[in-house]
């Protein structure tokens, strides 16, 4: 009820409190502190124009607020409430930042003050700094960054990567952020800084990077090289390969673990799919088993594009016959500088895993069947049109357009055509049927109009043909 009160006297009570500014500053900090949410709606505009006008006077008020913040930001005080806004009011640019700044450079170092200059380094519309500004601000804020005040020092830290990103491609901005690494720091510099680093600077300073991170035991080096692009962990060296290989193998924190296998994922040629499902079927954590299955999907998308190749040998039945069967994953539709031939003992000790879990994971089932079409496996996607969630059925239906089905095999599929109302599932039967050159009378096709119709039409028209 108090900011109610407040909120509706707004201009008045800040009228009062601007009429002697330098003794009001704490009241005034208080007041914007308490008011976040009332500055984030008054940045989004009024609705009728009468609340309209109304929303003019608070903002034209809050300029005012700021606009003096500013001017006496050489006291502590002010600081906070400069900050709220800065954090709540979209058009906060408005005002010159440079007197904040100023007082920054003349040795003040609260911690408001530092998140403030944080935010205007991080916005380059907020503050036209020239380079040589920069440069000035950028040493003072290397000086805060060793401060044993642990916000201090964040802030400094991350106006300096905003200064980093206003300058890409300049070595001493790069220079001077890579210094301030410190372990207490850790976390930023693993979710924020390293990333966008490696995803800017050339390949050799960040394989240089990442190999001398790679020999501190405490840095997590699968979540930061899992960042690198797929050309960069192509040119890293066997050593640094190696080492990273190591860490992923005795890996047991799931984020390290999970960061690890996409960045293998990322570089088959690098890590062989037997190598790859060893270390899935290895992995024990039940939280992470539909992230696994994922990332294996990823392996195999890479293989599709990439010159290697994954042969797949299995026996099949023919007619009574034992066969021995041959397919290849990947090639490029080229000469493949390596093939492996898939270990399919591994990969149904995978595949039963996703099968057993969960609704989620027996989708991801479907996926990678999709593309590997192991033909152990055709009798359990079958298996799968029976199971009540839509999602994994569709998805069941879409992985057997991947096999060859015999007489008894398609009329599951067209009873499941004839029985669903899910216009989605009649695409996948059709489209199953058309790979199997099986005819359909289109006369007991009922469909919908939904935005499957014109493609479910079109197959009816070619299977019939």
């Amino acid at each position: 009820m108090e900011n109610e009160n407040m909120h509706r006297d707004w201009i008045s009570i800040f009228n009062r409190l601007l009429k002697k500014p330098k003794s009001s500053l704490k009241e005034i900090s208080r007041i914007l502190g308490r008011s976040q949410k009332f500055l984030s709606i008054l940045s989004t505009g009024g609705a009728s124009t009468a609340y309209a006008s109304y929303a003019d006077s608070l903002r034209e008020s809050v300029e005012r607020i700021l606009s003096t913040l500013i001017m006496y930001s050489e006291d502590t005080e002010s600081h906070p409430g400069i900050f709220f806004i800065l954090c709540n009011y979209k058009d906060a640019h408005k005002c010159d930042f440079h007197p904040v700044i100023k007082v920054f450079l003349e040795g003040t170092k609260s911690v408001y003050l530092l998140k403030i200059i944080e935010k205007v380094c991080s916005n380059a519309h907020m503050v036209r700094l020239k380079k040589e500004e920069e440069i000035v601000l950028l040493s003072e804020l290397v000086k805060c960054s060793a401060s044993a005040d642990h916000l201090i020092g964040e802030s400094a830290i991350r106006s300096i990567f905003g200064l980093y990103k206003r300058e890409r491609g300049d070595a001493v901005f790069l220079a001077e952020l890579t210094k301030t690494f410190q372990m207490r720091y850790l976390d930023l510099f693993v979710s924020k800084i390293f990333p966008e680093i490696i995803g800017n600077e050339d390949t050799q300073f960040v394989i240089s990077m990442i190999q001398v991170l790679s020999e501190i035991k405490e840095i997590p080096i699968l979540i930061i090289a899992h960042s690198a692009s797929r050309e960069c962990l192509l040119s890293c060296p066997p050593g640094l390969l190696d080492r990273m290989w190591a860490r992923l193998e005795n890996e047991k924190l799931p984020q390290e673990y999970l960061s690890g296998m996409k960045m293998a994922a990322k570089v088959p040629e690098l890590f062989n799919i037997n190598q790859f499902l060893r270390l899935l079927v290895k992995y024990t954590g039940m939280s992470v088993l539909y992230d696994q299955g994922d990332v294996l999907i990823q392996y195999i998308n890479t293989v599709l594009i990439s010159p290697v190749s994954v042969i797949i040998k299995e026996k099949k039945c023919i007619n009574g016959i034992i066969e021995q069967t041959e397919k290849t994953i990947g090639n490029c539709g080229g000469t493949p500088i390596s093939g492996v031939c898939l270990n399919t003992d591994i990969m149904v000790e995978f595949l039963e895993k996703l099968y057993r879990h969960s609704d989620g994971t027996r989708i991801e089932y479907c996926r990678i069947l999709f593309y590997t079409g192991l033909e152990s496996q055709k009798a359990y996607v079958l298996l799968l049109l029976k199971n009540k969630n839509i999602r994994v059925k569709w998805n069941a239906l879409r992985t057997l357009t991947a096999y060859a089905l015999d007489a008894s095999e398609i009329e599951i599929v067209l009873d499941v055509l004839k029985t669903t109302e899910n216009e989605k599932m009649k695409l996948w039967c059709l489209k199953i049927l058309e790979c199997n050159h099986r005819k359909v009378d289109a006369s007991a096709v009922v469909v919908k109009d939904t935005q499957y119709k014109s493609e479910i039409e079109e197959i009816l028209k070619r299977i019939n043909n």
